[in-house]
């Protein structure tokens, strides 16, 4: 059925989509076909797509642009490559003890610790923070990027259940 619903709304050649969950139902072939066909569509006929979904790794691959909400309330809007370069992940490695009041540096938004290493969720040019990371003696200091997923999370409940990014 989801199918064949998707099938006539693209038919009608609409200037604008709009899809709520249309994967659902869709075993991983026929959502890639779903996910090809809508890119095409956007392309060749310059329509618009708005899709309402809890996928959100499947919406990384094809959105350019994002609006994030929690409980009817916009929390973000924003152009996906710009969210994804302004809210990243800092992995540092120290040669001691991670040094405490790291939560407390400009710009970072949740820490969490692994021995000697530390995830920094930050916000902004990372390039003055890890100037900073650098004088409490950092090892050394990767720059990460997150999962869409894993800044909806952050954004939505301040990084209580926030994943550390691969």
């Amino acid at each position: 059925k989801m199918k064949l619903v998707l099938a006539l709304a693209i038919a009608t050649q609409p200037k604008v989509l709009l899809l709520d969950e249309p994967a659902n139902g869709l075993d991983p072939e026929s959502r890639q076909t779903l996910y090809r066909h809508l890119v095409e569509d956007v392309a060749d006929r310059k329509i618009a797509v708005l899709i309402a979904s809890h996928h959100l790794g499947e919406l990384e691959q094809i959105c350019d642009h994002v609006v994030m909400m929690k409980a009817g309330v916009i929390m973000e809007h924003a152009d996906l490559d710009d969210l994804k370069k302004r809210i990243r992940q800092l992995q540092v490695a120290f040669s001691g003890t991670v040094p405490p009041g790291l939560e407390t540096l400009p710009g970072v938004l949740h820490v969490v610790q692994l021995g000697r290493v530390a995830y920094l969720t930050i916000q902004g040019n990372p390039k003055p923070l890890m100037d900073q990371l650098e004088s409490h003696k950092a090892l050394f200091i990767d720059n990460l990027d997150m999962k869409l997923e894993d800044i909806f999370l952050h954004l939505n409940d301040g990084g209580d259940h926030h994943e550390i990014a691969d």
